[in-house]
């Protein structure tokens, strides 16, 4: 497939991500990128670098890992299963989910949908989910 190689880049891009690697987006995105997760929604590479940098500062020691990864039948999608890792305030978390990253046919990013499945720790995952999570327990 002509696309796996911008998709090998961009896992690439994403593991190794720091702030100093992020202008490298612009490189591997059309310069308007749409970015969707569950708090953000945004397009223009510099306002998904942005969130990369919010994402960044928030967590020490940070480590994104793509376990596995597997296209679309029909479009130029490929769907990513990944961990995100690290400590928010000296509590180590980790943080699942799944990307919708959809490329043009030669070869930028067009458009990435994070879908987040945060752990069921929680003392690990945002004040949110926190709240979220106490009442359905409650139920």
């Amino acid at each position: 497939m002509a696309l796996q190689k911008p998709l090998e880049d961009y896992i690439q891009f994403l593991e190794k991500m720091s702030s100093r690697s992020l202008p490298l987006l612009h490189k591997l995105a059309t310069p308007g990128m749409f970015f969707r997760d569950p708090l953000h929604e945004v397009r223009g590479v510099d306002e998904v670098i942005m969130i990369y940098e919010k994402r960044l500062a928030a967590v020490s020691v940070p480590r994104f890992k793509v376990k596995d990864f597997c296209w679309g039948r029909e479009h130029p999608v490929a769907y990513l299963c990944w961990s995100y890792t690290g400590q928010r305030q000296g509590v180590d978390f980790i943080d699942q989910g799944i990307s919708e990253v959809m490329f043009s046919h030669d070869g930028y990013i067009m458009a990435q949908t994070d879908y987040l499945g945060y752990q069921a720790r929680p003392e690990a995952t945002p004040g949110f989910c926190q709240r979220f999570l106490q009442k359905i327990r409650r139920v």
